[in-house]
This record gives structure tokens, C-alpha cells and sequence, in this order.
């Protein structure tokens, strides 16, 4: 594979790596609605378990991590692995390095455009003037990081970019925990002092995310996100020099190792807490060991295994991925359920009502996806 095709066909990637698109498809079907799915059963069964389930699938308020916390940061890990197993290293070729970076500038430009225009779906229409504009989204997030990584790549060796991912998160919690933050005398990670909020009201143009600074996507959480891409890069670079034959001394070792990051983000947390929001170093190590098992855990079962049927179940939503997100701006799907299904749910009692609308849809959005699938249309950019 070329590098052209790296940068601009990830798609090809479901060909040879089920495992990819399987996992960024479980990741998706959250977003997608199945969030509410514990909730669902709760009222079905009365089990408190799934009640506690239930507080899991919504943001920590600020400090703190959850599972849904955790979606985001996979998919970003997620395209690091993706660069890791399709793209080359391409230094010493002025040549092919400008050619890809171009490739690879052009695919950012598209993605923060996007994402401007998933901030402001629903109908309501990209507002008229620049300062209203959300410019910061999901979409430009996922690019920059992807983009940042993928262009150091082609350039350096990957020890060189693990150190510099290192750096990163040094530096974030340097300043999160030494450094002053202007106009306060002291270091901070409140939400109306810290240095991710005095960046984005010195450099971030528009609006934040529902109007409030630090915005999620801001300024300064960009650089710990960048590790967390990194570390997904090397990941990858691992799993392609398997080659489907795993080292399992290695695997064993990579797990040990990212446990020990998950211990670690908790036994730090009173002293420099997890937050999604911030993305302090700890909630980018915690992200990081676990998108590193989750990742391994798809890739055991569904590569070294051959458990390729389950695979394709989640992989029907991880290659349109990009799609369905844009289409969740675009298109009420709970609507259309209420629309198809509406009078039927009223029979069912109440009880039950809130889990089968889930499940319908969940289901609705995967068959239109499935039928994408079978006929190998793909939304890619």
C-alpha cells in the first residue's frame, strides 16, 4: 500500500485488520444511542447493578473519570493504531514526504470543517458571524491529533515520537500543577481557573462548547490528546510486526505495563486528578492503558482467534463511522423511531417501552449501515 492510499483510503485497513473497525464500531455504538441501553434494563429488571451501569454512560461534572469519558480517547488512540499498521515511514524521501503531507493537510482542512458544521446541525445553520462560530469540535480534534502523528512519523523514528509523547504529558502536568495561571498567582485546575481556560479566552476564536470556558476541545487538552494518539501509533507498529503470529511475551508484557498506567492515573488522582475536560496527564495515562487492553482484547479474539462473524457485527459500523456521526447532526433518529414505531411502543408496558426504543434504534441505524457495508459504500476522507 502506498502512501497516498495511507493517508487517504483507511478504509482498506477493514480488509486486512477486521479487528480496527470491529472495535471503532463498539466504540460508535454508544454515541449512536446504546447509552441508554442500562437505563433500559434497569426499568426492565429493577437490578440496581444496572442502574450503577447507568451512571457510567454520562461525563464526569469535572474531576473524575466514567466509562463514556473513556469514548472519545479510543478513537483517538484508534487512529494512531490505524497510521501505525497501513502507513510507512517515509524519511529520507522529500519526495513522497511533501506528497503526503499534502494528502494529509487536506484531509485536516476537511475534518475541521465538518466539525464545524456538526456543532451547529439541528437546522440552526453555521451562524453568519465568525465570532459565533464554534471552530473547536470532535472532528478537528480527531484530525490535529491524527494529523500531528502522522506527519512525525513519516519523518522521525517511533522511540523518538514515544519521548515526545512523554514530553507532552511532562509538560501538561508541569503546568497544571507548578505553573501560575495568569491572573490568579497559583497554579489551578478548576473550571474558572487553569491554563486550558486562560488559553482558550487568549487564542481560541468563536464560542466554546454550550458557551462555557475551558472548552473540551480547547487549546491546551490537544497536547495530551496528541500522546494518546502516539501511543495508539506504537501500538500499531507493534501489532503489524506480528503479523497475526503474536508475541506473546511481548502482549504480556504490553498488558503488565499498561495496568501499571492504570494504577498509576488512580493512585495520582487526590493529587492531580482525572479530568476529561482538562485532560490532565492522569486522565491521559488512564486513557491510554485502557484503550491499549481494550485494543488488544479486539484484536486477540477477533484476529488471533478468528472470531471474524462477532467482528463484522460492530465493523458494519466502525467503516462508516465518520458517517453516522455526521448523520446524528443531521437526522433525528429518535424521531423516526417515535415515526415507525411509535403506536406500537404504547402497547408494550411502560416499563419495557425505554429498552425496545433502544434496541429499534440501535437497529434502524445498522441496517442502513449494513446495506452501506454490503455494497462497499464507504465515507472516508
Amino acid at each position: 500500500m502506498d502512501e497516498k492510499s495511507a493517508v487517504g483510503k483507511e478504509h482498506n485497513v477493514s480488509k486486512r485488520w477486521v479487528f480496527l473497525d470491529a472495535l471503532r464500531g463498539f466504540d460508535m455504538v454508544w454515541i449512536l444511542g446504546a447509552d441508554k441501553l442500562f437505563f433500559g434494563v434497569f426499568l426492565t429488571t429493577n437490578w440496581t447493578i444496572f442502574h450503577a451501569l447507568d451512571r457510567q454512560m454520562t461525563h464526569s461534572e469535572w474531576h473524575g473519570v466514567t466509562a463514556y469519558d473513556l469514548i472519545f480517547p479510543l478513537f483517538i488512540f484508534l487512529s494512531g493504531v490505524t497510521i501505525g499498521l497501513v502507513s510507512r515511514q517515509l524519511a529520507g524521501d522529500k519526495r513522497k514526504n511533501t506528497s503526503a503531507i499534502l494528502t494529509a493537510t487536506r484531509r485536516l482542512a476537511l475534518l475541521v470543517i465538518l466539525g464545524i458544521m456538526y456543532n451547529h446541525g439541528w437546522g440552526s445553520g453555521i451562524p453568519t458571524n465568525p465570532s459565533d462560530i464554534r471552530y473547536a469540535s470532535v472532528l478537528a480534534r480527531i484530525g490535529i491529533t491524527w494529523y500531528v502523528t502522522a506527519c512525525l512519523f513519516w519523518v522521525l523514528p517511533i522511540r523518538a515520537i514515544v519521548v515526545f509523547a512523554m514530553c507532552l504529558l511532562a509538560i501538561n502536568g508541569w503546568f497544571h500543577l507548578f505553573l501560575p495561571v495568569p491572573d490568579l498567582g497559583s497554579p489551578s485546575v478548576t473550571p474558572l481557573h487553569s491554563w486550558n481556560r486562560w488559553l482558550d479566552m487568549q487564542v481560541l476564536p468563536g464560542v466554546a462548547y454550550q458557551g462555557k470556558t475551558p472548552d473540551p476541545e480547547g487549546v491546551m487538552s490537544t497536547f495530551p490528546a496528541i500522546a494518546t494518539c502516539i501511543a495508539g501509533l506504537w501500538l500499531g507498529t507493534r501489532i503489524r510486526c506480528w503479523q497475526r503470529q503474536p508475541d506473546h511475551r511481548q502482549i504480556t508484557y504490553i498488558v503488565v505495563m499498561n495496568l501499571g498506567l492504570i494504577v498509576a492515573a488512580y493512585v495520582l488522582h487526590p493529587y492531580y486528578p482525572m479530568n476529561k475536560t482538562l485532560w490532565t496527564s492522569t486522565f491521559g495515562i488512564l486513557s491510554i492503558g485502557v484503550s491499549t487492553l481494550i485494543t488488544l482484547l479486539f484484536y486477540w479474539i477477533i484476529e488471533v482467534k478468528g472470531s471474524r462473524r462477532i467482528g463484522v457485527v460492530f465493523a458494519v459500523i466502525g467503516c462508516n463511522a465518520l458517517f453516522i456521526y455526521l448523520a446524528t447532526s443531521l437526522v433525528s433518529w429518535q424521531y423516526l423511531i417515535d415515526s415507525l414505531f411509535g403506536h406500537a411502543l404504547q402497547l408494550v408496558p411502560k416499563q419495557h417501552q425505554l429498552l425496545i426504543s433502544v434496541i429499534l434504534l440501535v437497529s434502524v441505524q445498522w441496517l442502513v449501515l449494513h446495506a452501506m457495508f454490503k455494497r462497499c459504500w464507504l465515507v472516508n476522507v
